[in-house]
């Protein structure tokens, strides 16, 4: 009997003696089980909560509701409408390019036809991103995403509608196979200008049906969603351009995002017959893409990205005023809201312009070019006016027609590099009045050798010793100069500059004495927000 309960206690003190780590374990599978099943009821909620009231999916005649955004004056007349009423027409996947097929999926999704409906690997980079800005910027929308977001939902910036948005990319994916939502995609995506879907796209910039498109047209049409005013074909970044003057010779990979702007075509800049470098546009970036994914060849690449550039669009004119102001308000819109609030969101925005100044300014550049177009050779011209009191932009024109392809009316000269000659000089003579010289301190008109730099006046003479008053009156060439050796040159004429808006010019460039005379490239942007601060007598 003693032997049996030995026995027994044995037993029990060996179940009451489990080691430590293999007790910690047993819990942390308990408490996983436990926490995993707690989140899945917590999930189920949700989705349930998040559910209610989403639309059937397999219902595509029942979409959110599209309203026009009106742009208008400050008097409330309409300068553009963002047509809300979608500009389309169906067509069947087979009736689609199958090189803008490869083109969209590949700059848009390249795990489309692997993921069910989401990407985890881009929803985490797109929110490392936001939250702790590691790495690049990203949508993080897979193409089931954006169909979902597009169709059914409202464009507002709510991580509620996010969820939805993959709800309801879940149940598409469940009630569509992969080529039919392709197709669905295809058919719903704004590629800008009113025209919605691959066929209307493809009729308004090249004038023939989607599946009649070439590699290099697929390229560009796939490059419009991803920013349907930025990439437009008629809009002023057409083209890939620097943002500022460099200071020579670079290469690509020394450039920075704030260096150039990416358009939708590519540019070649050309520092010398030796030297120059390639300006990747959007397109460019979609072939690059489509052959890293090995769906073209590098020759077919290649030749595509050549061809880019010979691309003829079809002419398109809309109905609009102040073009030029419109498309940088709806530019600003769409950094600000998203493209798809400012396409169907149904906004009124009421602007500062000033429909009598706008067509004064507009009659005066026209008055300008035609009299001086034969004997200068002007085809084109640019106004801003502003309010100096509030900044407010009164009129712009940024160039005579913006449809004047010829005269590449499309690009508003506003923002547009140049040198600013003359104008320039009020500058240097207020940084010389702040080193403590004054509109009655005399320089002296004389010809002057500046090292190896002998400018001359327009009129050919030197009156000599002359007021700084009289000198910036009468427009005077080598008085500026030396005023701008008393204002500091330009290790101090340049931050001076800067302070009072003209950001254009750079710290680092060779400008020399000629900056006087307004050698270095600004905007009249920047120079009208400088002149600004005359008149308000201070910054």
């Amino acid at each position: 009997m003693m032997k049996h309960y030995q026995h027994f206690k044995k037993q029990l003190t060996a179940s009451h003696s489990i080691h430590p780590l293999k007790r910690f374990l047993m819990w942390l599978v308990v408490l996983t089980l436990a926490g995993g099943l707690v989140s899945l009821f917590i999930l189920t909620i949700t989705i349930g909560i998040f559910s209610i009231g989403l639309p059937d999916v397999t219902q595509f005649d029942k979409l959110a509701g599209v309203e026009s955004t009106v742009i208008l004056d400050r008097e409330e007349g309409i300068l553009y409408t963002i047509h809300g009423e979608e500009n389309r027409k169906y067509v069947p996947l087979s009736e689609i390019s199958p090189h803008l097929q490869k083109a969209t999926i590949a700059i848009e999704d390249d795990q489309f036809y692997t993921h069910s409906g989401f990407d985890i690997s881009g929803i985490a980079a797109a929110g490392l991103h936001e939250v702790f800005g590691i790495g690049a910027r990203r949508g993080g929308s897979t193409i089931t995403q954006q169909l979902a977001k597009n169709a059914f939902l409202s464009s507002q910036r709510k991580i509620t509608r996010k969820i939805k948005e993959l709800i309801l990319a879940i149940r598409l994916e469940r009630a569509y196979d992969k080529n039919k939502i392709l197709e669905l995609y295809l058919n719903r995506i704004p590629y800008g200008n009113n025209a919605y879907g691959a066929e209307m796209a493809a009729r308004l910039y090249f004038g023939k049906p989607a599946r009649e498109l070439t590699l290099p047209e697929a390229a560009v049409l796939a490059s419009l969603p991803n920013g349907p005013t930025l990439y437009s074909p008629y809009g002023p970044y057409l083209y890939s351009s620097l943002d500022h003057e460099l200071d020579g010779p670079v290469k690509l990979t020394d450039l920075t995002s704030d260096d150039y702007t990416t358009g939708l075509i590519g540019k070649e800049i050309v520092f010398s017959p030796d030297e120059k470098i390639y300006l990747p546009g959007r397109a460019d970036l979609v072939l690059r893409r489509m052959a890293e994914l090995k769906v073209i060849t590098t020759a077919e690449r290649d030749q595509a990205a050549e061809e880019l550039h010979e691309l003829e669009f079809s002419k398109h004119r809309e109905a609009i005023r102040a073009a030029h102001f419109v498309f940088e308000i709806r530019r600003e819109l769409e950094e600000k809201f998203g493209k798809e609030v400012v396409a169907q969101g149904g906004l009124q925005v009421l602007t500062t312009l000033d429909p009598t100044l706008q067509e004064v300014a507009e009659q005066a550049v026209a008055d300008q070019i035609e009299a001086n177009r034969e004997s200068k050779g002007v085809t084109t011209g640019a106004v801003l006016t502003v309010d100096t009191q509030t900044g407010e932009i009164l009129a712009m024109v940024g160039a005579a027609d913006y449809f004047d392809e010829e005269a590449h009316g499309n690009v508003n000269h506003v923002y547009a590099r140049r040198q600013p000659g003359s104008s320039f000089k009020p500058i240097i003579y207020a940084k010389a009045f702040v080193e403590r010289y004054a509109p009655a301190t005399v320089i002296y008109d004389t010809p002057t050798d500046f090292g190896n730099y002998r400018p001359q006046n327009y009129d050919g003479k030197f009156p000599g010793p002359m007021t700084i008053r009289r000198a910036l009156g009468q427009s005077r060439n080598i008085p500026a100069i030396k005023a701008y050796f008393l204002a500091g040159q330009q290790e101090q004429i340049v931050p001076f500059a800067k302070s009072l808006g003209i950001t254009s010019l750079s710290d680092t460039g060779d400008y020399g004495p000629a900056l006087a005379l307004g050698a270095g490239e600004t905007t009249l942007s920047e120079m009208v927000q400088a002149f600004s601060v005359f008149a308000t007598e201070g910054v």
